[in-house]
């Protein structure tokens, strides 16, 4: 009986040399060995316990020699291969935003030949043609086996790209760090001689702005980020971690991580304020200004976008019971309304004014992070949020906003932070509680009313209201 095993297993190491050397026709080749050795199909008569204590005799020996035999013909069956190629499949290929395809390093997608992102459908599903090919892109390196900072990488079928004579699982086309993101100054000039900066990948093929920034740089204040929407945004990526906001080069050198801390934030409060500030203040229940994302995370697809929004200028101090509370449901109610529609939109999301508080004397004073030694407050904390959305297509818009000021009375907000007709009504696709103050009040209004009223935002083309 110990022959009929010896058999199973030279059996077992032609199918794996077959994987190895795939001239070789597997099931003629077991057909083959079969046939030589009939008695090693039938079924044993000893159960596992007793054939671990049959002994090793001559049949066995000429079958290990055999074995020895085979290894030695094909040594590289034997080898340990740094990546597993897989076989070809037919088909088209897929790649998910949210079920492990997509690695920490993965690289960039475009289009063949173009600078658009290549785009999942609205449950998270990238599909790929069988033949076609995408462009990947990465700032440093391709990891090995692939080189390089570009690869044109062909549907093989399934998961399977080939690129550069490897066929590779999308999982292990991944480059050797994460794509780097960067700023840059344009000659543009926005509100207030603010100048227009822009976010983006300086790839191989050339710089891909991802968001475009309206900011003044002496008093350190953004008015606009600026950027696009589309139904495929509601597939963002879900597990990219958070990193730090960095300055970009902006602020004069100043640190601004550190002016967010919630020391920093209320010892410059009590400064403007007087002590009796700290009332402002409420740690354990999140009652602090936040770094309030503009063009928020989770309104980019991939890693690369996401992670290129963490710059102080696509920011402002946004108290956290408003950024975690109403904004955030605007911002979700957005993301979900495209999809829904199935439109592309144009987003302005920005702040306008400078909120304010009573002093100790009960005298309103302007919120800043910074005073300097001049006596100029920089970094403001702003009176209003907002997002204008615009359908590209129909033209239709609509503003959201939100009142930065959670320590604010429903009169004082009636009197001073509602500056246009409140048309939020209409809007059934925002899960918000728009009249609590601690979440932030909320209300919505026609692009051109809003628009006319602040006046720091470029002429826009709407024709009427989106809802």
């Amino acid at each position: 009986m110990a022959v009929k095993w010896s058999i199973l297993l030279l059996a077992t190491f032609l199918v794996a040399q077959a994987y190895s050397a795939p001239e070789i026709n597997l099931n003629q080749l077991l057909a083959e060995e079969a046939l030589k050795y009939p008695e090693a199909l039938e079924e044993p008569d000893v159960d596992y316990q007793e054939r671990t204590a049959v002994g090793s005799g001559p049949e066995e020996v000429i079958i290990n020699q055999l074995l020895a035999e085979e290894a030695l013909k094909y040594p590289e069956a034997l080898e340990e291969p740094d990546v597993v190629e897989p076989m070809s499949r037919a088909g088209a290929c897929t790649i998910g935003t949210n079920n492990g395809d997509l690695a920490a390093n993965q690289p960039v997608l475009l289009e063949a030949g173009k600078t658009t992102f290549v785009l999942p459908d609205t449950s998270g599903i990238i599909n790929v043609a069988n033949g076609k090919t995408i462009d990947m892109y990465c700032t440093g390196a391709f990891a090995s086996p692939l080189s390089g900072k570009k690869i044109s990488a062909k549907c093989d079928g399934g998961d399977v790209f080939e690129a550069n004579g490897h066929k590779l699982s999308i999982k292990n086309i991944v480059c050797t760090g994460p794509v780097a993101h960067t700023t840059r100054k344009t000659s543009k000039s926005c509100y207030g001689g603010a100048t227009v900066l822009e976010i983006g990948l300086s790839l191989e093929v050339g710089f891909i702005t991802t968001i475009e920034v309206c900011h003044d740089l002496s008093k350190q204040v953004t008015y606009y980020s600026h950027y696009g929407l589309s139904p495929a945004n509601v597939a963002f990526e879900k597990s990219v971690s958070r990193p730090t906001f960095i300055t970009g080069g902006y602020y004069d050198g100043e640190d601004v991580n550190k002016l967010y801390t919630q020391v920093s934030q209320m010892e410059t409060i009590a400064k403007i304020l007087g002590p009796g500030s700290s009332k402002y203040f409420d740690l354990n229940k999140n009652v602090y200004l936040a770094r309030g994302h503009l063009a928020a995370k989770a309104d980019f697809i991939y890693a690369a976008e996401q992670l290129a929004t963490f710059y102080f200028i696509n920011a402002a101090p946004q108290w956290q019971t408003f950024n975690a509370g109403n904004w955030e449901r605007v911002e979700d109610g957005v993301k979900k309304f495209a999809a829904s529609r199935n439109a592309n939109f144009d987003i302005y999301t920005g702040t306008w004014g400078v909120s304010t508080l009573a002093n100790d004397s009960g005298v309103q004073k302007a919120l800043y992070l910074k005073i300097n030694s001049a006596g100029q407050g920089l970094i403001p904390v702003p009176k209003l949020y907002y997002r204008v959305v615009i359908d590209k297509a129909s033209k239709l818009g609509i503003v959201l906003i939100g009142v930065n000021n959670i320590h604010a009375t429903l009169d004082e907000i009636k009197k001073d932070y509602i500056i246009c007709t409140d048309v939020s009504s209409k809007v059934n696709w925002i899960s918000w509680d728009k009249t609590n103050i601690q979440k932030g009040y909320s209300y919505a209004c026609e692009v051109n009313e809003f628009a006319k009223k602040i006046g720091q935002l470029p002429s826009l083309s709407v024709s009427g209201l989106l809802y």
